[in-house]
């Protein structure tokens, strides 16, 4: 009987012999182990620098994001427009703005105190006079009067306290908020006070408590930088006071303050002449 192909048993492939013969050398093997550390330790020193520099970039990234905010209700040129001459004083007909006073100043510059004890009321009473526009810009030159960068951060909680309640123009808690930080104005060469003073006077002001992280962060530092540098060269020093773009003269010939009462006078003459 044939045997067919069929009933053939099938081959099965075999691998290649083991080299029994041959073994590897102690030098070979610790070259081998050697080269194997090296890889590995390459390795791990490469992760390590890589999550590294992502760490970097990610802390740069935060920190540059901080103090990097634009604050919005700043006017064009920014000021803090407490009273715009196109509203309308209640009980009064609109008039056409005429005069603007523009008050520049610094937290931490002791005679911007002095100036608002002394003319503080008198810009008040200035609010309801017609054609009169008033605006402070406040800057950050002093901040190497203390320890601490206490003009920037002063500086920055304004904005800060303004963006959270003066969106509708209403300047009345950021009024409170300016005025209890002369009340409270720390000496030259101190550390100036600490966020938590300010986030306590902004509160006592009427500022909402959100205000407080952006008090922590100095959200506007780098705006208020900028800001500062763009006005420090139009004036000799703060306090100044402008009107319609001029410098506004508010002591006499032997260096004393002029009266509140002049100064009231000079200022609505302005506002009531014709353009």
């Amino acid at each position: 009987m044939a045997v067919t192909g069929n009933n053939s048993k099938p081959s099965i492939p075999r691998g290649p012999k083991p080299n029994r013969g041959k073994s590897i050398s102690p030098a070979a093997a610790e070259r081998r182990r050697t080269m194997t550390i090296r890889i590995v330790g390459t390795l791990v020193v490469v992760v390590i620098a890589v999550a590294v520099g992502i760490g970097l970039i990610a802390t740069k990234s935060n920190k540059d994001a901080q103090g990097g905010k634009t604050p919005t209700v700043v006017s064009a040129d920014g000021g803090f427009v407490v009273k715009n001459a196109a509203t309308t004083v209640p009980g009064r007909p609109p008039v056409p703005a005429r005069a603007t006073l523009t008050v520049i100043e610094d937290f931490q510059c002791p005679i911007c105190k002095d100036f608002e004890a002394t003319y503080g009321d008198a810009i008040t009473q200035l609010q309801v006079t017609p054609g009169l526009t008033i605006e402070y810009k406040p800057i950050a030159f002093l901040d190497r009067a203390s320890t601490t960068e206490y003009s920037t951060r002063a500086g920055s909680a304004s904005l800060c306290v303004a963006e959270a309640t003066a969106g509708s123009g209403n300047y009345d808690t950021w009024l409170k908020f300016h005025n209890v930080l002369y009340a409270n104005q720390p000496a030259e060469n101190s550390a100036g006070l600490p966020n938590s003073k300010l986030k306590e006077l902004a509160a006592s002001a009427g500022a909402p408590a959100s205000v407080n992280s952006c008090i922590d962060n100095v959200d506007y530092k780098k705006w208020l930088a900028r800001q500062t540098a763009k006005v420090l060269p139009t004036i000799q020093g703060t306090p100044t006071l402008l009107l319609n773009g001029k410098p506004l003269q508010t002591t006499d010939a032997a260096g004393n303050p002029l009266p509140p009462a002049d100064l009231i006078t000079t200022i609505t003459a302005a506002a009531k002449a014709t353009p």
